[in-house]
């Protein structure tokens, strides 16, 4: 059990009664994959539980469950973008998109996505009366301007911030780090703000008609006041170090949001080819290749084949066992990869499409393959496993991840995913990692340092200090016998 979250009581250990305080409301508006929602309800969790805010997460149709199971108020922001993206006309055909017509089709896949986002913005905004609102990155610029209208012009910039989970802050000393892998080093400063101009100028003309048809009038330009507002970067700074020196003081870094969960049921077909040598002198290094829910949105069928038969190929090069997941496999129509057909997938892979629980098998991997989401490649390092990143959206902060870590020489970035073809230089690649002593004590150190920044403690904290003016520290639950009374949120 948890106090209230109020402007009068945040710092103090008194008995708190529904007469004397009133229960802070934040709102959390956060869209794009998995790996987005989950961090977001981690924190409206720590909020929830350590300072008795009353939080709503407003996020993608299919995240009700991870909402409610985070003892957040859910609220219905729409369509996923992955679920889109496979699923519907405009999505099937920007993932058959060329470069001629990419443009054209990524506006017509996203504006009535964009649309819905910001009149279900408006909706969520009259029903749940938020005190607070922390955008996501994307919807910064999908739910500004709706929630701008209901909190009022004179008010409404202190009473939201901004969480992303790269450092997607405009500077002169960064480039951004969407659509760029080398952000670092700015040689003229002014060429990297007029990138960051063009780049807002571009990513506004997106968003804007589908916007102001929502709401029903001329919207502001979210980049215009982004830097005004409080910026939560929660990744970890051992991983990218650099911070910019014309950053304000309103810009936070706070580390990766990482929340401690229960041990999770292991599949036991799972568990016995995990265990399976474990310990022999013989045995062969484990690794994990999955490319998530991009598998199935990004690429058609046969690319997904091309895919899945080149990591097959790629741990026979390296000469490791792979545990690969490729989310979707089975609904792609013309994707013949069966996970039980031996002719198919050898003894020393397992194959499959089930979600899979990271956090226990990381730790018995020696090098993990993914796309490059933030989130995947902060659990891997934190793991202190080796991370090997090919990306597949260049439009996309994979890149950057990916010379990120290649960088800090805690993993490598070789090829995009469009790119592959037979398995083998990403083999050679996994080969040369997985017997890399040095690659993998640096991996370990930033393991060792991502632990101990209590990302998602700073990043709660964070949001209390802005919702409230005072500094706070977070209160400890009530003990067993309730000596003292405490509300309980809603």
């Amino acid at each position: 059990m948890s106090q209230p979250l109020t402007e009068e009581t945040t710092a103090m250990s008194q008995p708190l009664t529904e007469e004397t305080t009133t229960t802070k409301k934040i709102l959390i508006i956060v869209a794009g994959t998995e790996g987005d929602v989950r961090p977001a309800t981690a924190l409206a969790s720590e909020l929830e539980r350590h300072h008795g805010a009353e939080v709503g997460v407003l996020t993608h149709t299919d995240c009700e469950l991870a909402v409610q199971s985070a003892g957040a108020a859910f609220f219905d922001l729409g369509t996923s973008l992955s679920t889109a993206r496979a699923h519907t006309e405009a999505g099937r055909a920007l993932t058959a998109a060329n470069a001629f017509n990419s443009m054209s089709r990524a506006r017509a896949f996203m504006q009535p996505l964009v649309k819905e986002y910001a009149e279900k913005t408006s909706i969520a905004m009259e029903v749940f009366k938020p005190d607070y609102v922390v955008f996501s990155s994307l919807t910064l610029w999908t739910s500004y301007n709706a929630v701008k209208e209901a909190m009022g012009e004179v008010e409404h910039a202190k009473r939201m911030c901004v969480l992303h989970y790269m450092p997607m802050v405009p500077s002169a000393e960064l480039y951004p780090c969407v659509g760029f892998s080398k952000v670092l080093p700015v040689r003229v400063s002014f060429i990297c703000k007029a990138t960051w101009s063009a780049a807002c100028s571009a990513g506004w003309s997106l968003y804007r008609d589908p916007v102001q048809e929502a709401l029903g009038k001329v919207a502001q330009n979210p980049a215009d006041v982004q830097m005004q507002l409080p910026q939560i970067l929660a990744y970890s700074p051992a991983v990218f170090t650099f911070r910019p020196g014309d950053w304000p003081e309103n810009v936070r870094v706070v580390g990766y949001l990482s929340k401690e969960e229960p041990d999770p049921e292991v599949d036991e077909t799972l568990e016995a080819f995990v265990a399976k040598d474990r310990g022999s002198e013989s045995a062969k290094p484990l690794v994990f290749m999955s490319l998530g829910s991009m598998m199935s949105t990004v690429f058609s069928a046969e690319r997904v084949q091309i895919i899945l038969k080149a990591f097959i190929n790629a741990a026979s090069v390296a000469d490791v066992r792979a545990v690969i997941q490729a989310p979707g496999m089975s609904g792609l129509a013309g994707c013949s990869m069966v996970p039980d057909d031996p002719a198919l997938v050898p003894k020393d892979v397992f194959l499959t499409e089930k979600p899979l629980p990271h956090r226990w098998l990381f730790p018995k991997c020696k090098a993990v393959l993914c796309h490059g989401g933030a989130g995947t490649v902060h659990t891997a390092l934190t793991m202190g496993c080796p991370v090997l990143v090919v990306p597949c959206e260049t439009a996309s902060d994979q890149p950057f991840w990916g010379r990120t870590i290649t960088d800090a020489q805690i993993g490598r970035c070789v090829m995009r995913a469009d790119q592959i073809k037979t398995g083998r230089r990403l083999g050679a690649t996994l080969g040369e990692m997985v017997r890399d002593k040095t690659m993998k004590s640096k991996a370990e150190a930033v393991s060792d340092q991502i632990q101990n920044e209590q990302g998602l403690t700073k990043a709660a904290d964070v949001i209390v200090t802005l919702v409230t003016g005072a500094e706070v520290e977070p209160v400890v639950e009530a003990p067993e016998d309730n000596t003292f009374q405490i509300e309980m949120p809603r």
